[in-house]
């Protein structure tokens, strides 16, 4: 059993999750490293179940605001996240065997550079939609910003770094962009886990060791992740969002020097 190289990859994930810097992008990186080709897919999304639960509780009493809502009878919020949900869904439910084999082999990762690019470019624009102060969101705005998600289902494209940035140009605050990013990321991590664990259920119950490697970096990926959102916050709080983008310019030149 390694559960170091699994409580690492946790770590990163959640370092990087919350940061928009590709957590997948890295996990993709480390599992090349360690020499991880199998499982790859179901590795990723595990580790993504546990950012998941430190989202539901960072933000557990807006989300129970929601939820009262919503069993009152406005419907708004729920119908927003529906919409930003859809194109995700969709691409993940179409592609989810041609993602598998072309963007998590760790022998194919020559187009996290164009990726990294791209990254970089649009988290430094992000300095300059600092005084946003728009705080409604529209059902369109739910679904660019769930489009922009849907685009994130590739390595090197951070999913928060995307949908922050669509929210920024569609007039949303800092503030706004952050929470509506995370409390989009709620349903399709709860669809993806769910149906992935529903469907590799066998290997999961016959393997012990790997299901328990699983859960080590779960564990890990939520302390961490739960850490690091007190930490966004404060940056984005600071105006200081745009500093990430150095970082992902960084990345780019290492992989390419690295190749």
């Amino acid at each position: 059993m390694n559960y170091l190289e699994y409580i690492l990859l946790g770590i990163v994930q959640g370092l990087t999750e919350f940061f928009p810097v590709s957590s997948s992008g890295h996990l993709l990186i480390l599992r090349k490293l360690f020499g991880i080709a199998d499982g790859g897919l179901i590795i990723e999304v595990a580790l993504h179940l546990g950012t998941l639960l430190s989202i539901l509780f960072f933000w557990k009493k807006f989300i129970s605001e929601k939820i009262k809502e919503t069993i009152n009878g406005d419907f708004n919020y729920l119908l927003i996240i529906i919409l930003g949900s859809i194109p995700a869904s969709i691409i993940g439910l179409l592609f989810e065997d041609k993602i598998k084999e072309y963007f998590f082999d760790i022998d194919s990762m020559d187009y996290l550079i164009i990726c990294y690019i791209f990254l970089t470019i649009l988290i430094f624009s992000t300095k300059y939609f600092i005084n946003n102060k728009g705080t409604k969101i529209s059902y369109l705005a739910a679904l660019l910003i769930g489009l922009a998600q849907a685009t994130a289902i590739l390595p090197g494209l951070s999913r928060s770094g995307l949908t922050i940035f669509m929210a920024l140009l569609l007039g949303l605050s800092f503030k706004k962009a952050m929470q509506f990013s995370f409390m989009l990321a709620i349903p399709i991590l709860i669809f993806s886990s769910t149906y992935l664990i529903f469907n590799n259920i066998e290997l999961l119950l016959l393997d012990t060791s790997f299901l328990l490697e699983l859960l080590v970096g779960i564990l890990s990926s939520f302390i961490i992740g739960y850490s690091v959102l007190f930490i966004l916050k404060k940056i984005i709080d600071e105006g200081k969002f745009w500093y990430f983008s150095i970082y992902c310019f960084m990345i780019t030149l290492v992989h390419y020097y690295a190749n």
